[in-house]
């Protein structure tokens, strides 16, 4: 059983960096699978450094935010990068996921809402 007074409410943050591809979004996926199990199921992913996303990353996408659905939780995009912005626009998933932008402080220390605080924080290189 998971510690809520543990993990709570508050967020776990993953800044992505590189390329989500064929190659590496099965990898996002299981790691990000590891935190929901964990019990963190409000997740923040800080797509800034992402330079290059495919069909398997926006698949891996959809996926991660079924699964925090289904724990009522919630998968929060912090600061795309301006091509991962044009891409979900092409796709129709800026309606769906919840995009906020300039939402953390470089360091991913807070988000602008200082009640949602981010104690949790995890680096993922793909290239």
């Amino acid at each position: 059983m998971v510690d809520s007074t543990r993990n709570g409410n508050r967020p776990q943050y993953f800044e992505i960096i590189g390329r989500i591809n064929d190659e590496n979004a099965a990898r996002l996926v299981e790691s990000l699978e590891t935190a929901i199990s964990a019990g963190h199921h409000n997740l923040v992913l800080d797509l800034s450094g992402v330079d290059y996303m495919n069909s398997a990353g926006l698949r891996a996408l959809v996926t991660l935010y079924k699964q925090v659905e289904r724990v009522a939780g919630t998968l929060t995009i912090a600061n795309p990068s301006d091509r991962v912005k044009t891409l979900f626009a092409l796709v129709g998933l800026d309606s769906v996921l919840d995009i906020e932008e300039d939402s953390l402080s470089s360091n991913g220390t807070r988000l602008s809402d200082s009640e949602r605080a981010l104690p949790y924080r995890e680096v993922y290189y793909f290239s």
